[in-house]
């Protein structure tokens, strides 16, 4: 009797994910019962701290959603075992929205022609390969968020120059020092366009070699704004043609109402909204002044 409770247990977990996406869909059209066409773009969290969570496959679940008539559907799904907390996103295609939330290792790629804000984020590190498939996926991307803290495995990157033609705002924080090397080094990325930098004077010093080196200069050569994240003392050597703020957390504040707007669907983003402040929330300080 006990084993076939901790099987019971165990399968139960395996489709706490599938549940709860479908749940919340079926909650939205209990209420549009003449509804014609949904598009939807849902994230999905379950946390269990007491049974592992299986996560289940691409084709699971996109088969849930093709039984409810939905043909055109992307997805993809992560755990976190440290935390035991798994997320889910599904979409449905072609995708229609302009901003693509929790991007993590797991994605799989596609065209989203639409999408001019991403956001990036995983507690596992991101390669240069996650950043290609970024950059051909999202080929009219304008606003890149990078939130992650482990350094990178590999760091001789491919001979393959990553380019991101119309990326004009480039957040990166709380991120390590590796991915202001990918973005900031020519010789890694391309960023023609880039007006707009948002990162850690710390992480800035050392990518720069305090102002010295010649390693990031195509990139930031039309800087007009750099945002600092945190105290810093402003340096006498500028980079391209830009100022140096304040610290400042507007463009995350301002990221925030858009999120919440992508997900409004789904308790207005509450769940994903808090865990972005704590992680944000770490390395900066508010300026209201």
């Amino acid at each position: 009797m006990e084993r076939e409770q901790k099987e019971e247990e165990g399968e139960s977990s395996k489709r706490a994910i599938n549940i709860g996406t479908m749940t919340s869909l079926d909650e939205i059209l209990i209420h549009m019962p003449r509804l014609n066409k949904f598009t939807f773009s849902i994230v999905s969290q379950t946390v269990n701290k007491y049974i592992k969570i299986d996560l289940p496959s691409n084709d699971n679940i996109q088969s849930s959603f093709l039984d409810r008539g939905y043909n055109h559907v992307g997805s993809y799904a992560d755990f976190n075992s440290t935390t035991n907390v798994a997320r889910c996103h599904v979409y449905s295609l072609p995708y229609r929205f302009e901003i693509f939330i929790n991007l993590n290792n797991f994605f799989t790629g596609g065209m989203f022609n639409k999408v001019r804000c991403v956001f990036m984020n995983d507690t596992s590190s991101f390669e240069h390969e996650l950043f290609a498939l970024v950059s051909q996926a999202f080929p009219y991307l304008e606003k890149l968020y990078v939130c992650n803290l482990q350094a990178q495995k590999n760091k001789q990157h491919s001979s393959t120059l990553i380019v991101f033609s119309h990326l004009v705002k480039l957040i990166l924080s709380p991120a390590h020092v590796n991915y202001a090397e990918q973005f900031l080094f020519e010789e890694n990325t391309r960023l023609p366009r880039l007006i707009e930098l948002t990162i850690e004077y710390e992480t800035l010093a050392i990518v720069t070699n305090n102002f010295t080196n010649d390693a990031a200069r195509l990139n930031c050569a039309n800087l007009q704004n750099i945002h600092i994240v945190g105290s810093f003392v402003r340096p006498e050597i500028g980079i391209g043609g830009c100022t140096f703020d304040r610290p400042l957390l507007g463009e995350f504040y301002s990221y925030e109402n858009d999120f919440a707007t992508h997900t409004s669907l789904k308790e207005n983003g509450v769940i994903d909204r808090r865990c972005y402040r704590q992680e944000s929330g770490a390395g900066a300080t508010r300026n209201d002044g």
